[in-house]
């Protein structure tokens, strides 16, 4: 018999949306267009799966000249906050998540869900 755990991470709004933008820009600046080049050069078809996904389909859009490089930048941005609102609301829907107010690069995150856990498996240790 098991039990399964879902945890919600639950930063509040305003942070978790600078940290989406932060992670966006991190991406472009990491070399999101020059990995978006690499695989078009490599044959991988403009209609292919990895072209769909956040950010690689708005580097696809400036590489063919549908946006600036800072549209594709904020483009990507937005759409990633709104996705991250529909997993929030999807999220609500379910009675069985345990949320946790905050990042997980947060100690005091962290050793919520370990005391959670803790406390649940008492006969295993969590370190």
């Amino acid at each position: 018999n098991h039990r399964i755990l879902k945890f919600v991470l639950s930063p509040p709004r305003k942070e978790l949306f600078d940290a989406i933008n932060r992670r966006t820009q991190q991406m472009f600046d990491g070399g999101l267009i020059d990995e978006v080049k690499f695989l078009l050069d490599s044959g991988v078809p403009e209609s292919a799966p990895p072209f769909l996904s956040l950010g690689y389909k708005e580097s696809l859009a400036f590489l063919c000249g549908e946006f600036n490089l800072a549209e594709a930048i904020s483009i990507t941005q937005a759409k990633t906050r709104q996705y991250a609102k529909r997993q929030i609301t999807w999220f609500n829907k379910d009675a069985d998540v345990q949320w946790i107010l905050g990042f997980g690069t947060d100690q005091g995150v962290q050793s919520q869900i370990l005391q959670t856990l803790g406390d649940l498996t008492p006969h295993i240790p969590i370190e």
